[in-house]
């Protein structure tokens, strides 16, 4: 009984330790990455602020977000993923296309790029 409580101990601990491990994530995208624009309401011709936010986390995930005049309008998470030298961005649960874009380490501050050339966003 006893060497089965203590086979049964060792397993435990030898999955817990394998399972805890989580890989260091170094990727050049991770961070904070930035949309500005200014866009005029149609009614009132009011001009609004609009600031678009990507927050790319190390455990592939991240979250968007939109300001309206430095308040938060509207947010949702993501997942991304890396394939080749072209980063994929997943808006799960919305009904938002995928974003495709690649990074751009020949500008100063950097920037991502969309397939045709324009730029996605600048790191904060």
């Amino acid at each position: 009984m006893k060497r089965r409580h203590t086979f049964l101990g060792l397993l435990v601990l030898a999955v817990a330790i394998n399972c805890s491990r989580i890989p260091e994530n170094n990727d050049p995208i991770l961070g904070i990455w930035v949309r500005s624009s200014v866009e005029t309401s149609a009614p009132d011709s009011q001009t609004i602020q609009v600031k678009e936010e990507w927050i790319f986390n190390d455990v592939y995930l991240g979250r968007y977000q939109v300001f309206h005049n430095n308040s938060l309008h509207f947010y949702t998470d993501y997942a991304w993923e890396l394939q080749g030298d072209t980063y994929l961005i997943d808006y799960y649960g919305t009904d938002f296309p995928k974003d495709s874009v690649r990074l751009d380490n020949l500008t100063d501050p950097r920037q991502l790029l969309m397939p045709s050339g324009q730029i996605f966003a600048e790191k904060e």
